[in-house]
């Protein structure tokens, strides 16, 4: 909790103790005044670890638990990104006001597009599609590189796919979940400006996986 210089990992089993020592080393960070809660970036997988994280540490500080306001940065790989795509997904093409297309959503754009495209929905499935694409976005392989990496049949479906699907998002000025994580590497990677200025934002970035 103590140890604020320099990188910390801490490897334990389920149930030891690593969200407490987190969130308390967050308090002690504030309560200390070595960052405010804006300069704190912490991180964890679903949305209810995040609100118990959030009302912790809170609690911790004596803050009201339902605060949404208080540490604006802790939440979700998900929601961070799109917290940053707000702010600065402009630089990289994405409108402020996007829209995120669930499962469903892509589920139905994938079925109107395979129909379009004369693709066989009992042999290869928007749901299969759409685990292939889904699968491409998260290694960062984009319709154009995924185009000459496609074996099977269903794979060569998804490539076919794959760029008319990302036109419609654009057109409906809209992001699916696995565009959230990929467009912001891809706004960090390549605008200078946008990195710098997020890397000077934290002083602290926690993780909690």
């Amino acid at each position: 909790v103590e140890s604020t210089d320099g990188p910390l990992l801490i490897l334990a089993g389920a149930g030891s103790g690593k969200t407490k020592t987190l969130t308390h080393r967050i308090a002690h960070l504030l309560d200390t005044q070595l960052a405010t809660q804006y300069e704190i970036l912490a991180v964890t997988f679903t949305n209810k670890a995040a609100k118990e994280m959030r009302e912790r540490v809170a609690q911790l500080l004596a803050y009201r638990r339902d605060d949404k306001a208080f540490m604006p940065y802790m939440g979700t790989f998900h929601g961070i990104c799109v917290r940053i795509l707000r702010k600065d997904g402009q630089y990289s093409g994405v409108p402020s006001n996007f829209v995120i297309f669930d499962e469903s959503d892509r589920t139905t754009l994938i079925k109107q597009l395979s129909k379009q495209l004369n693709i066989d929905e009992k042999q290869h499935t928007a749901r299969a599609i759409g685990a292939i694409i889904s699968a491409a976005k998260n290694d960062l392989i984009t319709s154009a590189e995924y185009a000459s990496l496609a074996q099977t049949p269903t794979q060569r479906a998804a490539a076919r796919v794959y760029p008319l699907y990302q036109q419609a998002l654009k057109d409906h000025a809209a992001l699916d979940f696995d565009d959230l994580i990929g467009k912001v590497v891809n706004l960090l990677e390549n605008n200078a400006e946008v990195r710098a200025r997020w890397q000077d934002r934290f002083k602290y970035i926690l993780i909690d996986e």
